[in-house]
């Protein structure tokens, strides 16, 4: 996964790119939840618009785990960070973004469960059996992961 060393201007760079990055994506998250904290529901094609408060984690696991959650997205959040600043080496851009992508949706939920002590989801998709609700930030984290995983996945078969 390391490429190659990077002289330091080109390395502050980076990190710049992808402190912006997370900040977009927890504004986002931010103003869509403002948006719909009031929202009556709305459905169109396969998709419902509907506030609920999640004092869990995904699909409500843990419900009213604040804490355990909190440190739990804290540990991830350092890690990643650690991750990405540790060394003079550079890991693959994809790989960079998918860390930042989880390092926004995790924080962005963080602040919820730090400030209201629970995340206010509001998109949900009903085709489902049990449909759970989720927000902007649980789809960046979500997308994070997955190309993370694929990363490691197509590295270890090489």
């Amino acid at each position: 996964m390391v490429l190659k060393k990077m002289h330091k201007s080109e390395v502050v760079k980076i990190r710049w790119k992808m402190f912006l990055w997370a900040l977009l994506f927890i504004a986002i998250d931010r103003i869509t939840k403002i948006l719909f904290i009031k929202q009556e529901e709305i459905c169109a094609v396969i998709f419902c618009i509907k506030p609920v408060i999640n004092t869990g984690g995904v699909f409500g696991i843990l419900a009213g785990a604040t804490l355990p959650l909190i440190i739990t997205a804290a540990v991830i959040v350092i890690l990643s960070i650690f991750m990405l600043t540790a060394h003079e080496f550079r890991v693959s851009r994809s790989m960079q973004f998918s860390i930042v992508l989880i390092v926004a949706g995790t924080l962005s939920n963080m602040f919820d469960r730090v400030f209201y002590g629970y995340v206010m989801d509001w998109l949900r998709i009903p085709i489902f059996t049990n449909p759970s609700s989720f927000n902007f930030a649980d789809i960046v984290t979500t997308i994070g992961v997955i190309i993370l995983i694929s990363k490691i996945w197509n590295t270890d078969k090489k």
